[in-house]
């Protein structure tokens, strides 16, 4: 890429993301609300951190509780959704919840969030609550200290306040009820009217391919236009290193 088309994209991020400025970028509008706060340092004393033994990585379907929550997230070009469903001791499904986020929103994203939906609905409960993910990285999130995921340490507040909670892994597609059910569920969201519609601010990685995006469209254009070069146009029309 054009060494000033790349600069150019570079402090855009900058100004958005670190600076927080609103930027116009040809009639389009950014807003750096739009994009997560990276949160930084600690997210709490180390001596007031949950127990990792409330979260096991490991799969372990033997460790269930009195009741169990299985969590999903989905990314299609569709758009991007998130879900729970709630079953009891005898597998009679109890609850179900679904989200729809934005379409840039990552699946990491979507994994948290029906995560906290889950942990938010279950610390309304007295009996013992056993949540299930397949999102080993959303797992290992919940168990860093210093995450800068602002959803993550969001869980981790929530979790530190309630005793109740555990969580552990579940391979995803190996024909486990709550697992495909959750999965099911988090597909439909994407286009279900029933989902909640959420608003989570995006990835900082969102704004910086958007704005890289940009930034290769102008170099196209720049090599359709030009006026050096035009034999090797002929031969290499796509502006690429």
């Amino acid at each position: 890429m054009l060494l000033d088309i790349k600069l150019e994209a570079e402090a855009q991020f900058v100004q958005l993301t670190r600076l927080k400025k609103y930027l116009i970028i040809e009639e389009e509008e950014y807003n750096y609300e739009t994009y997560e706060e990276k949160a930084t340092g600690w997210s709490r004393h180390p001596t007031e951190f949950i127990d990792e033994e409330r979260v096991n990585l490991e799969e372990t379907l033997s460790a269930v509780g009195e009741i169990n929550i299985f969590t999903d997230g989905s990314k299609m070009e569709q758009g991007v959704g998130s879900a729970f469903c709630v079953f009891g001791q005898q597998q009679e499904l109890i609850a179900e919840w679904q989200g729809r986020l934005s379409p840039k929103n990552s699946i990491f994203q979507a994994e948290l969030i029906a995560l906290q939906e889950a942990v938010k609905y279950a610390q309304n409960h007295q009996k013992q609550v056993k949540i299930w993910s397949n999102s080993e990285s959303s797992l290992k999130a919940l168990l860093n200290k210093k995450s800068n995921s602002p959803i993550a340490r969001s869980i981790q507040d929530y979790l530190y306040n309630t005793h109740n909670i555990r969580l552990g892994w579940i391979r995803d597609h190996v024909g486990h009820l709550g697992s495909d059910k959750a999965d099911e569920l988090a597909n439909e969201a994407i286009t279900s009217k029933k989902a909640a519609v959420l608003t989570v601010p995006l990835q900082r990685s969102s704004a910086k391919q958007d704005l890289k995006q940009r930034a290769r469209a102008k170099w196209q254009s720049r090599w359709d236009d030009g006026i050096n070069g035009r034999s090797t146009y002929e031969i290499i029309k796509k502006a690429e290193l």
